[in-house]
């Protein structure tokens, strides 16, 4: 079960309200771990005399597998349900807490933005907070993570909020389900009431990372169930009341505190009420903040952004609604969006200036496989202006606009552009949508400065390469391998035999992938130390192979003699060893790194170019310097087609666990996790690549560029030798970038070996030992469920019947116990063997 402590309890005034809510007016709050995950009780928020029991996880924090440990809190019987809500309230929440007594509400401190001095307040009441509680009671939740209180808000080094910025985005993706409080978090509202909630940055990703996620509304106690009869067969949507949640005081009696699926909710976008049974039902305003039948309403988008597949839509609505939302401050929508990816920016850069945030947003999702992303967007720019002939209902409505005319974008965007109408093509997937920003005037707007970075971030595949001698031939083995196969790796097989097993299922596949053989087969320049000082020396348990004394019996004497620390399990090293690596956090698979191979490309280009400068200085002639430039430019023409990238990389993404290794009888076994939007390395063992037209005619075309260089090359009488150095340059380049080992950075695969522990004692998952059954039942024991596929490839007959016992039980305890009495057993015949080999010698 996860370690956690109550850090304080903060109690319900019961005559005077109670004091603001800050982490340093208690004891616990003070000492509290900087950066974890922390839960309010239910159970004390529903009592009579509310308390909110703050509780912290120390061991959950960002950096330390946070993702997989809140993953794994259900699993603990902590379930806990998250809030999204806005800190600044509807008009109608506002309206309930102002009818509020003093003592059902309390404020929270924090930071003003903005380098303000002094603390700000944001209201609470108890009665909102009892029905989060309930709601989250009602569907199976213990705990609740609500930001405003399980965040030290005003930390003044800024390094807590940074922390919990980081884990945001799985704080939501994994919890038990998520709630939403449209109104804010004060208390419920009706439906029919305009919010702010659908507009704000955050509210995105907490809207559609989890598929459990309730609105919570005041909704008529007679109309639970809503019918949609024009459809067939008829939708039905549910209200599930909230029957213990106390109401607030301007509350109708017939309206009831109610949980329905955001979905659903979503869902009533274009419904024709007339034809909703029971009639009378309210219109479901609450999430647009506009009117209900507004074709660019940003419930549309969210609507498209809650589907699977196909993923060009749905992340054509991500996009369209981070467009249309807006923050206080304007890297917070960076931040809000970054999770829905996967993605890191991190919040620890010295650079925080919105500007340079959004372009490393840009430049991450238009490098990342199957996000569509910025660098796969056209946008196109409507020219606007304010339709004088519509006025708006509140002040809280946008002002209207109408279009004007349509325009070219300008490469900028300043404050004062706005308002405009944005059209927004997913390129890559052919899909489209109009949207038009509102020009909130009280916040920045999303595309301030940033609609620039929408050009030209998709992935380069520029490779820098020195031209030689050999490209010539290469280029016509290309066209044939073009034309025959439209394939330009079909003539490099994988160096090295591999297998990829999907720890999953134990489905084991032959790699075809020259880009994964060659990867493993520089694992031993790149392992990590770790890794090989485990490998020569496994950790050796004295409870079970050094400790123990052994009674030696000799004739009817007995001599005690201790054991020796020599003996081994007939090998000093470990029979098997697995490595268990992650996607390193924030890292663009399938963008490979620039390491001094690549840079080597250019420099040794420039080398060439200055040889064959010197005939051009001393003798005028500009030949070869020309014949050397072509060869350059023909080079890194040839190796910057997209074909190469589609090759190398044309895994699909999805988070699976997959172990590599050549097989049977080698002593190493490379486990990767999956991520979201990480590659697939078993679909990458595949080797499959998409056939491309463009492909034939490139390389036809540089074919004949290169004999047209060749013919040329062989006219040149004079000063032939600096070209033939130019040449022997290149080769030599080639031959060593060719041969050279590689980190999996470099190959476009950024990895990073998995650790855990805390901060004084980080532990990597090195799982080695001088048994190869030892070592797979060690990794089974930390990766639950991950082992059998490996027992499947190493041992493929009959298992002992310890062993067999061993991957039967289901108790943790039962299998310590089987795995170290083999152990001790197999020790004890060690011994008796050097004993007697010993008395051998002496004889």
């Amino acid at each position: 079960m996860a370690q956690h402590i109550t850090l304080f309890t903060f109690p319900q005034g019961t005559k005077v309200p109670a004091t603001p809510l800050n982490y340093d007016n208690f004891k616990g709050g003070r000492n509290r771990t900087e950066g974890a995950f922390r839960l309010i009780e239910v159970k004390g928020l529903t009592l009579s005399l509310p308390v909110l029991n703050i509780v912290e996880f120390p061991d959950i924090k960002f950096g330390h597998n946070a993702a997989r440990k809140l993953k794994n809190l259900p699993m603990s019987r902590i379930k806990y349900t998250a809030i999204s809500h806005v800190w600044n309230p509807s008009p109608e929440v506002e309206l309930q807490m102002n009818a509020m007594i003093d003592t059902d509400l309390f404020g929270v401190e924090f930071d003003p933005p903005h380098d303000g001095t002094g603390l700000r307040l944001v209201n609470l009441s108890w009665i909102g907070l009892d029905q989060m509680a309930n709601a989250a009671k009602m569907q199976g939740s213990n705990y609740i993570w609500l930001d405003l209180c399980c965040i030290d808000q005003p930390d003044r080094k800024d390094n807590e909020t940074k922390f919990q910025i980081s884990m945001m985005a799985d704080i939501y993706r994994h919890a038990n389900n998520v709630i939403v409080m449209v109104g804010g978090a004060g208390c419920v509202q009706h439906t029919d009431q305009v919010s702010p909630w659908m507009e704000r940055a955050w509210t995105l990703q907490e809207a559609i990372l989890n598929r459990k996620t309730f609105v919570c509304v005041l909704w008529p106690n007679s109309k639970r169930n809503v019918t949609y009869i024009s459809k067939v067969p008829p939708v039905e949507w549910k209200f599930q009341p909230v029957i213990a949640a106390r109401p607030a005081p301007r509350i109708s009696p017939g309206d009831v505190c109610c949980l329905i699926s955001l979905k659903d909710l979503i869902d009533m976008a274009d419904v024709n009420f007339s034809q909703i049974k029971p009639l009378g039902c309210p219109e479901i305003s609450v999430l647009d903040g506009m009117t209900l039948k507004a074709g660019s309403a940003p419930r549309l988008a969210l609507r498209a952004a809650f589907l699977n597949s196909p993923l060009a839509i749905k992340y054509t609505g991500v996009w369209r609604s981070m467009f249309m939302r807006t923050s206080t401050k304007s890297i917070d929508v960076v931040y809000s969006i970054m999770g829905i990816f996967n993605l890191v920016i991190d919040p620890f850069k010295k650079n925080r200036d919105p500007s340079f945030m959004f372009n490393d947003l840009a430049r991450k999702t238009g490098a990342t496989p199957s996000i569509g992303s910025w660098g796969w967007l056209s946008i196109r720019v409507l020219s606007c202006i304010v339709d004088e002939n519509r006025t708006p209902q509140t002040s809280t409505t946008p002002t209207p606009y109408k279009i004007l005319q349509q325009g070219s974008m300008p490469m900028t965007y300043s404050y004062g552009d706005w308002p405009k109408a944005v059209h927004i093509k997913l390129i890559k997937c052919n899909v489209e949508g109009l949207m038009i920003p509102n020009p909130w005037s009280n916040s920045e707007p999303v595309l301030k400065y940033q609609v620039r970075i929408a050009f030209g971030y998709r992935v380069m595949t520029f490779t820098p390469i020195a031209f030689s001698f050999g490209w010539v031939a290469y280029a016509v083995s290309a066209v044939v391998a073009a034309v025959g196969d439209n394939k330009l790796l079909v003539r490099c097989p994988p160096e090295i035999s591999l297998k990829v097993i999907n720890l999953k299922n134990g489905y084991c596949r032959e790699n075809k992938s020259w880009l994964l053989g060659r990867f493993i087969k520089d694992s031993n320049f790149w392992m990590p130390g770790d890794v090989m000082e485990r490998l020569l020396r496994p950790r050796v348990r004295c409870d079970e192979e050094n400790s123990h004394t052994k009674v030696i019996s000799l004739g009817s004497s007995a001599i005690q003699k201790s054991t020796e620390p020599t003996v081994t399990l007939g090998r000093s090293d470990a029979a098997l060893c697995i490595a268990v690596f992650k996607r390193i956090d924030g890292a663009v698979p399938g963008l490979p790194s620039r390491d001094w191979a690549w840079w080597s490309g250019l420099f040794v280009s420039l080398l060439q170019l200055g040889i064959a400068a010197i005939p051009w200085g001393l003798h005028s002639n500009w030949g070869i310097f020309l014949a050397t430039a072509i060869g350059a430019l023909l080079a890194y023409l040839s190796a910057s087609l997209p074909q190469w990238r589609q090759e190398k990389w044309s895994a699909a993404t999805r988070e699976k666990d997959v172990a590599v290794t050549i097989g049977n009888g080698n002593k190493h076994v490379i486990v990767i996790l999956g991520t979201q939007h990480g590659l697939d390395m078993e679909d990458l063992a595949t080797g499959k690549a998409p056939d491309l037209l463009s492909t034939c005619i490139y390389t036809s075309i540089l074919a004949v560029f290169w004999l047209v260089l060749l013919i040329t090359c062989c006219g040149i009488k004079t000063d032939s030798w600096y070209l033939l150095a130019v040449g022997g340059l290149g080769m030599a380049q080639n031959l060593i970038v060719a041969s050279v080992p590689r980190t999996p950075a470099a190959f476009g695969l950024p990895i990073e070996l998995v650790s855990s522990g805390n901060e004084d004692q980080v532990i990597p998952e090195v799982f080695a030992e001088p048994k190869v059954m030892w070592t797979i039942m060690e990794f089974e024991q930390k990766h639950r469920g991950r082992g059998n596929a490996l027992v499947k490839e190493f041992f493929p007959g009959k298992l002992l019947d310890w062993e067999e016992k061993w991957w039967n039980s289901d108790s943790t305890d039962e299998r310590r116990e089987l795995l170290e009495g083999a152990r001790r057993k197999a020790w004890r015949k060690a011994h008796e063997a050097a004993r007697m080999e010993g008395e051998k010698g002496e004889k």
